[in-house]
């Protein structure tokens, strides 16, 4: 099995578990904080994040976040709906 097919539910210490759908080292997470976007990029463990910017508005932390995942990773976006899942970014939607 392709380890992009595999889930993994991250135990929150506070507030609800967050269901990290196909994500692996390196992933691009963008993340809604104190009227800011934070970006970070999924260490191995795929529970913690290194924090690698901030932006003040959602679509410039897309765009910075396409740039950062590249090729080669994906880039996710917390869904604010739920509030316990980050859904999968397509960088072609943003334009830089």
């Amino acid at each position: 099995m392709s380890p992009r097919k595999q889930a993994k539910v991250i135990k929150a210490k506070h507030g609800p578990s967050i269901e990290i759908l196909n994500m692996l080292e390196g992933d691009i997470m963008v993340t809604a904080v104190g009227g800011q976007f934070a970006i970070g990029r999924l260490k191995a463990d795929r529970e913690t994040q290194e924090h690698v910017g901030c932006q003040r508005f959602r679509v410039d932390a897309l765009r910075q976040a396409c740039v950062l995942a590249g090729a080669t990773h994906r880039v996710f976006l917390y869904a604010r709906v739920s509030h316990t899942t980050y859904l999968p970014f397509n960088c072609t939607e943003v334009s830089n």
